[in-house]
């Protein structure tokens, strides 16, 4: 069975880790896999190319993609002859569906964030998935990481019937608590022993709200002096915006800038306690999951299947409220060390039982086969 999937880009978030995670996970059972980007090679390129038959980019800015690179998309999608075809986020499906026209081969879309409204979307984007909703039954499926995205869809037009719910799924192998690298990232950042640490993996996007988790963070440093505030991802370390709040809310001294990282494990295994601040955006946000396989629990607002993920294993608060965000912190430092240690390996268990990698791949498998007649 021959799998091409189509994605915007290769950048470091959440839809290309989890594409990349099947490709790796994806044999024997997937005989081929080939993956065509819209845009120019990203920070995970080289992992795809690593697991995958093939990569190959076009080249396009994927938000306005050219007719001549849509062209020669479609003429290789056309020559790989594929048994099925995988989309992956809006733009993704899209240029999925209208180049795969003359070919047999069921298209797949993924749908990989929540849907509370269009006003916070770009006018392109809104015009993306107003024509997605338009084209949705006929596509053979859409997949979507979480229930309340499906929901949500739906409710703009998206037709349920086509509907699959598939968790994304995480290797316990490689997220898994590990003191050494605790202590080893934490000291090649001079981090004291006594430090109280709360990170927030996220990319710098106004969906993911860092102005929440800045203003939480002075808030809660008023009676938590010990407390160190970690940001990663892409442009954490180099952004205007995180600047000004910084430099207003006076935290010079208590904010770590990690910027983009390669080895997340070793940032989660350093926290004491992982957050997500987001707005909205996040359907199944990888950054809750990867924190508790590590056994580090979390403090996250409600969006997406949140809530869902982390259960009784952590705290859920409502989004664009600074001061939930610290009440959630100082709830689990009030906890110790030893308490935090026990929630946190409950949050790993609940990882194992619901989102292990293996299950999730399986699903895709299966719904591979069930549409490529296997």
């Amino acid at each position: 069975m021959k799998v091409v999937h189509v994605i915007t880009g290769l950048a470091a978030g959440g839809a290309e880790n989890a594409l990349c995670r099947l490709l790796e996970s994806g044999r024997p059972e997937v005989s081929a896999q080939h993956v065509l980007v819209l845009g120019q090679p990203g920070p995970l390129s080289e992992r795809a190319c690593a697991s995958a038959d093939g990569v190959w980019h076009a080249g396009m800015n994927p938000r306005r993609p050219s007719p001549w690179g849509l062209f020669a998309l479609r003429r290789r999608l056309h020559r790989l002859r594929p048994d099925v075809i995988q989309g992956w986020m809006y733009h993704g499906n899209l240029v999925a569906s209208v180049t795969a026209v003359g070919l047999r081969a069921p298209v797949v879309w993924g749908v990989r964030q929540t849907l509370y409204g269009l006003s916070e979307e770009k006018k392109g984007t809104r015009l993306i998935i107003r024509l997605g909703a338009t084209l949705s039954p006929r596509v053979s499926r859409i997949v979507y990481n979480s229930r309340l995205s499906a929901d949500q869809h739906a409710a703009f037009g998206f037709d349920s019937s086509q509907a699959v719910i598939i968790p994304n799924g995480y290797d316990l192998e490689t997220f898994r608590p590990d003191t050494g690298l605790r202590q080893r990232f934490r000291r090649d950042l001079g981090i004291n022993d006594d430090a109280f640490v709360i990170g927030l993996a996220a990319r710098v996007h106004p969906m993911k709200d860092h102005d929440n988790f800045l203003r939480a963070a002075a808030s809660f440093l008023a009676d938590h002096p010990n407390a160190l505030f970690l940001l990663a991802g892409e442009g954490t370390d180099d952004d205007e915006i995180i600047d000004r709040g910084i430099a207003e809310y006076g935290l010079d001294e208590a904010v770590v800038r990690c910027g983009r990282l390669e080895d997340t494990v070793a940032f989660n295994c350093a926290l004491d306690v992982a957050c997500m601040s987001s707005a909205w955006g996040d359907a199944f946000p990888n950054v809750l999951a990867e924190a508790m396989a590590c056994g580090v629990p979390c403090v996250t607002t409600e969006v997406g299947d949140a809530p869902a993920i982390v259960g009784d294993t952590g705290i859920v608060v409502p989004p664009r409220e600074p001061g939930a965000l610290v009440r959630g912190w100082a709830q689990l430092a009030e906890l110790g060390s030893a308490g935090r240690a026990a929630l946190g390996a409950r949050a790993r268990e609940r990882v194992a039982q619901r989102y292990a990698l293996q299950r999730s791949t399986q699903r895709y498998i299966e719904l591979y086969r069930q549409l490529g007649s296997y």
